[in-house]
């Protein structure tokens, strides 16, 4: 079904996308960027001053492998 609206509705849905533009693109800047660059960086290897070298999946089978992460897992099952 086609969707025809007039030209007020029209208007006035547009005016609705223009009030909801900035928590859209807030919620994209200060939430979802930040995760995928926290994703991105738990493949890397800090090098310092900003500089990462990509080590693949060597940081989570480091991890897995020390006894800490696993104690702190449980600790965390636990509480």
């Amino acid at each position: 079904m086609k969707n025809t609206l007039s030209p007020a509705a029209r208007r006035e849905e547009n005016w609705g996308w223009i009030m909801v533009a900035p928590t859209i693109i807030g919620l994209i800047v200060l939430n979802l960027w930040p995760f995928v660059q926290t994703i991105y960086t738990s493949f890397c290897e800090h090098l310092g001053f900003g500089h990462y070298k990509f080590v693949g999946l060597s940081n989570y089978a480091e991890i897995f492998q020390t006894p800490e992460f696993w104690k702190a897992t449980w600790n965390t099952i636990l509480f």
